[in-house]
């Protein structure tokens, strides 16, 4: 594509014109999608999406902002989408986190159900919480994803280690956290 039909393909999209939109989803939707699926993995076709609202929104800003050559619209477009998946991603991880959390709280407060909840739900919270973030990264890193619903072999793929490496952290995280909290977690 031309500077000059890039120049009025984005220029058209800025004024509302659907057939712009339409010719603009034909030439980049396979780098917006491709780098959401890269960036963000499953359901990928909703960041995809995200994106799309990302350059509509302030009147096209991000569109207006743009002035130089077609490769650079290309990364430049691929850095707006990848950004744009990288926080769906923070998004949906604090949010698997957080369960994760009230999880192993949950086991926590169950181990000793005797003792009422309401005098000691939150000391118990900020305990389990510095169980947590006192393991070392590379045993806290490992639980976080074994929490968020992720394998051993996924585990592996994301943070680039063995799956033999990523087993033995694991069971390591949980031996540190049982030892912490002195009470019997269940499986991660």
């Amino acid at each position: 594509m031309e500077q000059q039909d890039l120049k009025k393909l984005l220029e058209d999209c800025r004024a509302g014109s659907e057939s712009a939109w339409r010719a603009f989803i034909a030439e980049f939707h396979a780098l917006i999608s491709g780098t959401a699926a890269r960036e963000y993995g499953t359901d990928s076709e909703d960041v995809a999406q995200n994106v799309y609202e990302k350059l509509l929104s302030g009147n096209c800003r991000l569109l207006e902002r743009f002035d130089g050559c077609y490769e650079q619209f290309l990364v430049y477009l691929m850095r707006i989408s990848k950004n744009v998946s990288l926080s769906a991603w923070k998004k949906r991880a604090r949010g698997r986190f957080q369960s994760s959390i009230d999880e192993i709280r949950e086991d926590a407060l169950a181990y000793d159900a005797g003792i009422e909840d309401g005098l000691i739900r939150e000391e118990e919270h900020e305990w389990l919480m510095e169980a947590i973030y006192g393991l070392k990264p590379k045993y806290r890193e490992v639980i976080i994803y074994l929490k968020k619903g992720y394998n051993h072999r996924e585990v592996a793929e994301l943070t680039g280690l063995p799956v033999n490496t990523v087993l033995t952290r694991a069971a390591r995280a949980k031996e540190l956290l049982k030892k912490t909290l002195k009470i019997e977690i269940k499986a991660v």
